[in-house]
């Protein structure tokens, strides 16, 4: 039956008759035979794409899915064998390939999705592919020009190209505009009708390779923005006759490629690169194209913003303040900045920094409406704002917010008094914003710096500064701080200024050691910060130095020792011979303001008083009852306010004193004796709530009852409340985040195990986005699912939205204490059969984690195998390489009852578990034997790149490592998103010829380290010993060599290996087999409960009585495993088969 729908000879059709192909095929339908995910390869990731194959039985081509069209692959609507209709999509050629843009399809579902139709073959374009759309006028913004227009500009543009860009395209092409939305790198000829909104002014560069120059613009159409640059002959030939506010038509060749995050702020995964042919000419019609676009963020919704996260935003001009000029610390330019602030009708003010000639031609007067496109969020002062260079601004503009505003402020907002931001910072991270204070073993435990640059603040002491090399002579000159040097006669020359000074400005450049009670760490100071901690000039103690005053130099840094700073820091990688390290730089330093700590830890005192129930939520009284601690009391327990209990209700609402009486109803003050009572009277109270809240007047009084219930004790009736209040949006956004907060870290597990559906729902917003910033949201969601499960040894569908949040937002360090678990039962496991009710203390969490109890919805195969790859990939990001070879483990031996079926998900990990199992072992992981041959074959045939790079490893040297990573070639990896974990394993071939020297070696010299090892990277040896040691102490501080770099006095330094337990203390020793005891009493419910599930498992039984038999016959087969006795039943049992 799909035979006979899909349309044969449609692609074909379309490469090389187009027209034929409009008529005679205008919907055609083809089977899709693959479905792959691209990730975003720009900053942050990106859109994520995927790449399709799609075949009408005779031909088949490559395909790119427009973001529009994911939603097919979102919802499982698009998997490999679907029959679909394709409504509108784009033909080109890109670098000899055929490729189509998808913009919209549509999926046959009642087709099923049966295997590969026919034997299609790659369809071959007879002549020059044309640039086909089809969809005509009606697709995804695409229009065409009136006539009048058209005839006079756009045949034009056709007429100054070169005649082979023309050729092939006709008028169709030349008279069809499109829109920024559909530009890709797929995109063969296109022309575009864009106004400019922003012109940036013209950069230059000077480098020893040449001098250069570029300027760019923002480019707007009714569906998007787009950002392009042009360089060199470009700047010359297309900047004065592009003009901020005019519109244009902008024609191929004009390159589109992925987008540099970091110099836009545009939303958009491409940019534009004008070229010496691209063809701009100026619209006569400048009013179709919108002005400017804007998705504001009023003033108060800042201080749920992320740090230097891009924003809009429009405000009433309040104070406008001087032209002041500073000086870049690492250009040492100087720059122009004016400060602006700006209120709004949510009662805030927010301080504005505009740059350049933007700040010294402004001239709007107070009381102006400012629209500020694309400015930068800074934590300086709580919140403020900075325009970027790409950003734009309008006065005045003519659009409905601005008109609202300023009728606010004329009617009301004149005379009002506006808060600031100002104490955002002690708000913490229910507000949204992570406290940056650090303590040394959180800096180091969450690896800051690794990925990207860093910036935090640790309170220590400085327990050492090395004296050696503590200062340099610099430059005498105003905002020149270049090194100078002695030429004999008594002057010193700066090469910069290209002047002569008698005596040099010493600058210092130190390193120091600083310590609190979570370990210590090694900074770099330079002058500003180093004169605070020395309390004097580096000119004073070089001025000591050179007059051999020892005793006062030895006094001045013993002086400095021992005194406890705050420093701000930033934490950055850096590479030293060849080799990537971590920085860490000190930007300021101050005493310890004792005054401010006091308030700080006053108002922690207070916070904890308030949220005490997250220690003691609750004391259990005799026979399991449960009691309420003193401190939570809180307000009345049965009875509310007078003010409240008297409301006038309608004659079909319910008073609220009566609503009150219900929620206040459980727990009983007095407690509960037995599991089946509780469990009888969770049940009822539950069934009241249900009943409660569909009462029509309940959300509306549900926001002021939420102050008069306690989320510890009446946690399943504040639950119902919250859910309630939310729903009215009675309840403000501040208010609402506190209350969520506190309530997920206080709620009782043991009643939240009988509103499984409403806890969900709640879960659910922070997983949306649509309450918390994401790393706000990872670690409240981490919180609750520890408390509902303190084991973690339940998957539900709520790690699996966890990790894919940590993931993708790269939030992962707030979800290790999760990610960490190790997760045994999964819903709907059989064989926990439980007689006890769910309220039952000592029951095992996969009895009352649920589909049915609602905790969790139901998972499919795949949905366990994502969860582990996203784990894997979290660890991957964290370095931390056992948990990550665990995680993808258990994807790649995740049992299969069809033992010929290997999922893409299996696929994926095996590949990235050879990469990291080289990284962790020095060797290539095997798989089971229990490993069904067909998986192994597939594995064998898909991943035969990384076994080649493996085996290379093991058996080859450094040079043959490298040939073979460069035969296989860099693309191949990239695609497969595994270059930078191979590009790890390059680098890593050498610290484990460093680690194999301790098989023969106790001792050896790090000349002889040198002469035997080598890099993989360059495919010789290190430059110098120094190298060798930089490499050798790195693998120490990681913890990965047990060893340590002797320096004998007039002897060659040596590395002198160590075993791991030498040198640990006997309280070290006590710590690690505590850790050992703790972990083993966590372990025992886990194995009692899958001890019960296996004793009545019917292919257990079976198999055991198999294994019997032959130890029986005395012949046991130790190779033949349980997993290969399993005939009909999957050993989890309640996961659905999703491959």
């Amino acid at each position: 039956m799909a035979e006979q729908q899909i349309t044969q000879g449609a692609i074909d059709a379309i490469y090389n008759d187009p027209d034929r192909a409009a008529k005679q095929f205008p919907v055609p339908v083809l089977q899709c035979l693959q479905l792959k995910t691209l990730e975003g390869k720009g900053p942050g990731g990106g859109a994520q794409r995927y790449r399709v194959i799609l075949s009408d039985i005779r031909n088949y081509v490559q395909c790119m899915l427009a973001t529009q069209a994911n939603h097919v692959v979102h919802s499982g609507q698009l998997d490999r064998g679907s029959i679909v209709r394709l409504k509108q999509y784009q033909a080109s050629s890109v670098k000899g390939k055929n490729v189509m843009i998808v913009l919209d399809l549509e999926v046959i579902s009642h087709l099923g999705n049966p295997e590969k139709i026919g034997e299609p073959k790659a369809v071959e374009v007879r002549t020059q592919p044309h640039s086909t759309t089809i969809g005509g006028a009606g697709f995804y913004g695409v229009k065409s020009e009136p006539a009048s227009e058209t005839k006079s500009q756009v045949q034009k543009q056709v007429a100054s190209r070169p005649a082979a860009a023309a050729s092939g395209s006709g008028g169709h092409a030349a008279s069809t505009i499109y829109p920024i939305e559909a530009l890709s790198p797929y995109s063969n000829k296109w022309t575009i009708k864009v106004r400019v909104t922003s012109k940036s002014d013209i950069r230059t560069w000077h480098k020893a390779s040449g001098d250069g120059k570029l300027f760019s613009v923002n480019l707007l159409d009714e569906t998007g923005e787009i950002r392009a640059t042009g360089f060199n002959e470009q700047v010359d030939q297309f900047y004065d006759l592009l003009q901020e506010g005019s519109v244009y038509y902008i024609s191929t060749p004009c390159k589109v490629q992925l987008a540099k995050k970091q110099f836009s702020n545009l939303a958009n995964d491409y940019e534009m690169m004008f070229e010496r042919d691209t063809v701009i000419e100026k619209a006569e019609d400048q009013s179709s194209v919108p002005q400017l676009r804007f998705n504001f963020c009023n003033i108060e919704e800042l201080r749920d913003v992320e740090k230097d996260a891009t924003v809009d935003v429009i405000g009433v001009l309040k104070e406008v303040g001087e032209v002041t000029e500073i000086i870049s610390k690492t250009t040492q330019k100087p720059y122009d900045k004016r400060e602006l602030t700006l209120v709004d009708d949510t009662g805030f003010s927010v301080r504005v920094t505009i740059w350049g000639k933007t700040a010294t031609e402004f001239d709007a007067n107070p009381e102006s409406i400012i629209a500020l496109k694309g400015t930068r969020v800074s934590d300086f002062g709580g919140r403020s704002l900075s325009l970027l260079s790409s950003g734009t601004m309008a006065i005045d503009p003519d659009i409905p917010e601005a008109h609202k505003l300023k009728g606010w402020y004329d009617s009301t907002g004149r005379n009002n008094a506006f808060a600031t931001h100002s104490n955002l910072a002690s708000v913490g991270a229910a507000a949204g914003r992570k406290d940056d204070t650090k303590t040394i073993g959180q800096v180091k435990s969450e690896k800051l710096g690794f990925d990207d640059a860093v910036y935090f603040t640790i309170k220590a002491t400085i327990v050492h500064i090395r004296q050696e090399n503590f200062a340099y002579p610099a430059c005498r000159s105003e905002n020149c701080n270049k090194k100078v040097t002695d030429m004999g006669d008594g002057t010193w020359r700066c090469e910069k200024c290209n002047l002569s000074h008698d005596r040099p400005q010493y600058r210092y450049i130190m390193s120091i050691n600083v310590s609190d009670h979570t370990g210590q760490i090694w900074l770099n100071c330079f002058d500003d910060s180093a004169r605070i901690i020395m309390g004097k000039t580096a000119d004073e103690l070089v001025e000591m130095q050179a007059t051999g005053d020892k005793e006062g130099l030895d006094a001045a840094f013993e002086a400095a020792n021992c005194r406890k700073l705050t420093f701000r820091c930033r934490a950055k990688m850096d590479t030293y011979g060849d080799q990537p390290r971590v920085r860490y730089q000190v930007m300021s330093a101050a005493p310890l303001d004792y005054k401010t700590e006091g308030h700080k830890l006053a108002e922690l005192i207070q916070q904890m008083s308030i949220e005490i129930s997250i220690i003691q939520p609750q004391r259990q009284g005799p026979a399991g009852a449960t009691t309420v601690s003193p401190i939570l009391a809180g307000p009345s327990r049965r009875s509310l306010p007078a003010t409240l209990c008297n409301r006038h209700t309608s004659a079909n609402s319910l008073p609220m004193d009566q609503a009150a009486s219900v929620l206040l109803d459980f727990p009983p003050e007095g407690g509960i004796a037995s599991d089946a009572q509780y469990h009888a009277a969770a049940q009822s109270h539950s069934q009241k709530l249900d009943q409660l809240a569909a009462t029509p007047n309940f959300p509306g009084f549900a926001p002021q009852l939420l102050d008069h219930v306690h989320p510890a004790v009446n946690s399943n009736s504040y639950l119902t409340l919250l859910i309630a209040a939310r729903a009215a949006d009675r309840l403000p956004q501040a208010d609402l985040l506190t209350k969520v907060t506190t309530f997920l870290s206080t709620f009782d597990a043991r009643q939240i195990r009988y509103r499984g559906k409403a806890f969900s729902a709640l879960l659910d917003w922070l997983v949306d986005g649509s309450l918390f910033p994401a790393s706000v949201a990872v670690e409240l969601l981490t919180t609750a699912l520890l408390r509902l499960d303190p084991t973690g040894s339940v998957l539900t569908s709520h790690h699996v939205a966890l990790v894919k949040l940590a993931y993708s937002t790269d939030n992962v360090a707030p979800a290790l204490p999760l990610l960490e678990k190790d997760v045994v039962f999964y819903p709907g496991v059989k064989g926990l059969s439980e007689t006890r009710p769910p309220c039952a203390l000592d029951l095992p969490p996969a009895s009352y984690i649920t589909a049915e109890s609602g905790l969790t919805k139901l998972l499919s195969s795949s949905d366990v195998m994502q969860y582990d790859l996203l784990r894997g990939l979290c660890f991957i990001r964290r370095r931390a390489w056992r948990p990550a070879f665990d995680a993808l483990e258990r994807v790649v031996t995740y049992p299969t009852r069809d033992t010929h079926a290997c999922s893409k998900i299996m696929v994926e990990a095996h590949n990235k578990w050879i990469l990291v199992g080289l990284l962790l072992n020095g060797r290539a992981p095997t798989l089971p034997a229990t490993t069904p041959p067909g998986i192994q074959k597939t594995f064998a045939t898909l991943g035969k790149p990384y076994q080649a790079i493996g085996k290379a490893f093991e058996e080859s040297t450094a040079q043959s490592l490298k040939t073979e990573f460069e035969s296989v070639g860099a693309q191949v990896f990239a695609e497969e998103n595994n270059l930078g974990l191979v590009r790890l394993v390059l680098q890593h071939y050498q610290r484990w010829q460093v680690l194999n020297l301790r098989q023969v070696y106790t001792k050896i010299a790090l000349e002889e380290v040198r002469a035997r090892t080598q890099s993989a990277e360059t495919g010789a040896p290190l430059a110098s010993e120094a190298d060798v040691a930089a490499l050798v102490q790195q693998m120490i501080d990681e913890g990965m060599l047990h060893g340590a770099i002797v320096r004998p006095p007039g002897a060659p330094a040596y590395l002198s290996f160590l075993s791991p337990d030498e040198g640990r203390s006997e309280a070290e020793f006590a710590q690690r087999m505590a850790a050992t005891a703790r972990r083993l009493a966590q372990l025992e419910p886990l194995v009692r409960a899958a001890n019960e599930r296996l004793g009545t498992s019917r292919d257990y039984i079976k198999y055991l009585a198999g294994l019997q038999k032959k130890e029986d016959n005395g012949r046991r087969d130790y190779d033949v495993a349980f997993m290969n006795q399993i005939e009909d039943e999957d050993l989890m049992t309640g996961v659905v088969e999703g491959f």
